[in-house]
């Protein structure tokens, strides 16, 4: 069924990813104004994703300039990761595994015996040299100069 143009479209007739009451021309215009992949991205892109899930990728691989996704995706498959924006050196993120450590306190004994279980999540190496547990800032989340770490 062909739609007139501007002409309101019923939802029974919609084709998929259109509203009620817009038209396709409407979804077009929006489509066109959100912001674009600069020129390079989507190599960029790929070529890290390839990276990252372990294929062979020949000539020079950026390692920077990555998105918190594909941040986030290095740590799940055991790689260190840094934002090239943080002030401190050798500071990086990893993911810990599930797992238990010694009751170090009389608390800890009294709750979980000998054991203490713990959940995995992302520790921090800091540039003191220890390590703490990590949560991501809105900065973080957002920023593009994320890097693997070898």
């Amino acid at each position: 069924m062909e739609n007139e143009p501007n002409k309101e479209v019923n939802q029974k007739d919609a084709p998929v990813g259109i509203a009620e009451n817009q038209t396709p021309e409407s979804v077009q215009e929006k489509q066109s104004a959100l912001p674009m992949a600069k020129d390079g991205d989507s190599e960029k892109i790929d070529t890290a994703a390839k990276k990252m899930e372990g294929e062979n990728v020949t000539g020079s691989v950026e390692k920077e300039n990555l998105s918190f996704e594909f941040a986030l995706r290095a740590i799940k498959e055991g790689k260190k990761v840094a934002r090239d924006g943080w002030n401190g050196k050798g500071m990086f993120v990893y993911l810990v595994p599930a797992n238990s450590y010694p009751a170090q306190t009389e608390t800890a004994k009294k709750e979980f015996g000998d054991m203490v279980p713990y959940g995995a999540y992302i520790a921090m190496k800091t540039t003191q040299g220890n390590v703490v547990p990590w949560l991501a800032s809105q900065t973080d989340l957002l920023a593009e100069d994320w890097m693997i770490v070898e």
